[in-house]
């Protein structure tokens, strides 16, 4: 029997997409209606990038948005066509994509006893079969970063841990990085002179003082010289050893932990520094970037991460949330868990007096956090997001 799907072509092609990775139809049946052309010719693209050939996309349009007899006399027209081009094909149709009105419209013009119908649950992980007999099946992991991308019309450029050097310099620092993240809270002064008194974008070697480093700043310079970032000592003077060393210190050790620590959690993709651009635009121009780019059974957590103090720049502030936010609507999706990870305290008071509380404008906007003493824990974090589908406690 042929197998036949018709989509509903919508805003949020990932609930379409994932069970047709997963079942691989022999022909694909995209409906549009008149504002979806553009993305019905976007969703085309993304299935001949996951190994779909043309001759087995059918794209029909215009499909209307009202009234419900209209909606319905299209989809019965529908369905005889392709039954005529298809006899011995039985139809699925995700019952996700559209409007409440069309999915009602579709659904009555259905044959019970021969077609089939599923709905895809992202978040939970399944897919739901409706008619002729109801089911769940789990979804398999069937997304890869680039296809992803390529669903939401965007173009991966390239990752930082794509590159074996980077990776091996980021496992060769894991000590000296697992220590100051797992002691951000007692190191936020070290942390914060590294920040104020090295240039990260200055590839020469750079000096710096440190007088009176006792205790767990004396442990943290020391793993920090035995992993070649940092050398002297003498008389309190420190200087970067390697072209790179400033950008580790200025905030590349937070997200080289956050990379570290997810790969040891099992999970199906975990790149760090990932550009992307838009589709459309496939030469190099104003690219984006996101510190940390994780997927696991087909859901993304996109991960920015911040070394320094906020509170101080209002507006840096601001533009930080706002890129997380933006980044995670167009390269995410609505689906996309998004996580602002912090090396230093997200409410706090500033030496004049004034209340910093970046945590509450972070979730105004649906942006997770993690926090300072709370870095100890991302691997436990990323098990519950990996296993649950959602991030541990906050969610709602």
């Amino acid at each position: 029997m042929h197998s036949l799907h018709v989509c509903i072509i919508t805003g949020q092609p990932l609930a379409n997409l994932i069970p047709l990775l997963q079942e691989r139809p022999e022909t694909i049946c995209l409906v549009h209606s008149d504002d979806m052309h553009e993305a019905a010719q976007a969703f085309s693209h993304t299935l001949e990038q996951a190994g779909f050939s043309p001759s087995q996309i059918l794209v029909r349009g215009a499909l209307p948005t009202h009234p419900y007899d209209e909606i319905r006399l299209f989809a019965m027209g529908l369905r005889d066509d392709l039954g005529e081009l298809y006899p011995d094909a039985r139809l699925t149709w995700h019952a996700t994509g559209g409007t409440k009105m069309m999915a009602l419209a579709f659904w009555d013009v259905l044959y019970r006893d021969r077609d089939r119908v599923i709905y895809t649950e992202t978040r939970d992980g399944v897919i739901e079969e409706l008619i002729p007999e109801s089911g769940a099946k789990q979804l398999e992991s069937v997304l890869t970063p680039e296809l992803y991308l390529d669903a939401l019309g965007k173009l991966k450029r390239r990752a930082d841990s794509d590159r074996e050097q980077w990776c091996e310099s980021a496992v060769a620092r894991k000590q000296a990085t697992r220590f100051l993240a797992e002691n951000a809270e007692a190191l936020g002064g070290l942390i914060q002179l590294f920040n104020r008194s090295l240039d990260a974008d200055a590839g020469q070697l750079q000096h710096l003082r440190i007088e009176r480093a006792g205790g767990q700043w004396r442990s943290a310079l020391t793993l920090l010289i035995e992993a070649g970032v940092l050398d002297g000592g003498e008389d309190g003077q420190y200087h970067t050893v390697r072209s790179d060393s400033a950008r580790y210190l200025t905030g590349g050790w937070l997200e080289e932990y956050v990379w570290y620590i997810a790969t040891q959690q099992g999970l199906d993709f975990v790149q760090s520094g990932l550009k992307f651009g838009d589709r459309a635009h496939r030469k190099e121009g104003q690219d984006n970037e996101i510190d940390t780019f994780i997927m696991h059974r087909n859901r993304l957590l996109l991960v920015e991460c911040k070394s320094g103090y906020l509170g101080r720049d209002a507006r840096k502030d601001g533009d930080i949330i706002y890129k997380l936010d933006s980044i995670g609507l167009h390269a995410g999706g609505t689906q996309a868990t998004k996580l602002l990870i912090a090396a230093q305290p997200l409410q706090h008071e500033t030496k004049a007096g004034r209340k910093v509380d970046t945590r509450a404008r972070a979730t105004a906007t649906g942006i997770y956090t993690l926090e300072c003493a709370g870095l100890k824990k991302l691997g436990e974090s990323l098990r519950y997001w990996r296993d649950q589908g959602r991030w541990q406690g906050i969610d709602s």
